[in-house]
């Protein structure tokens, strides 16, 4: 039913869910720890200071919340286009030595793979 996806889309789509599983729980601790502080503030009162300020603490608080995950769609997101441009670069060897070997008969089988210039196993 589905194209059976290739390794890049795999890995790119496992390194995706992890580092948003990763995010976040880091967001949620840190607005945790924030709405913790902020409960433990005391604000002083009108009489104290001598002017009228109106501090939200849940407003600010949301805000925060609010900020927090649109960061950490910024990071997935960059997180997730750079792991899949570096994988390209880091598969290519192997997917050069796929297409080879799909091109490949019993007759042609005295070529030499060109290696691309690749110093490593494959």
């Amino acid at each position: 039913m589905f194209k059976a996806k290739s390794i890049r889309t795999k890995l790119t789509i496992l390194t995706t869910a992890l580092l948003s599983l990763c995010c976040f729980i880091l967001v949620e601790l840190l607005n945790y720890s924030t709405s913790i502080r902020l409960d433990g503030i005391d604000l002083p009162n009108k009489a104290q200071i001598g002017m009228d300020i109106t501090i939200s603490l849940d407003s600010l608080v949301n805000t925060l919340r609010l900020e927090a995950y649109f960061y950490l769609a910024l990071v997935v997101a960059t997180g997730s286009l750079l792991t899949w441009f570096l994988l390209g670069r880091f598969l290519k060897p192997l997917h050069n030595l796929t297409e080879h070997m799909k091109n490949t008969s019993p007759a042609t089988l005295d070529q030499k793979i060109k290696s691309g210039g690749y110093h490593d196993e494959i």
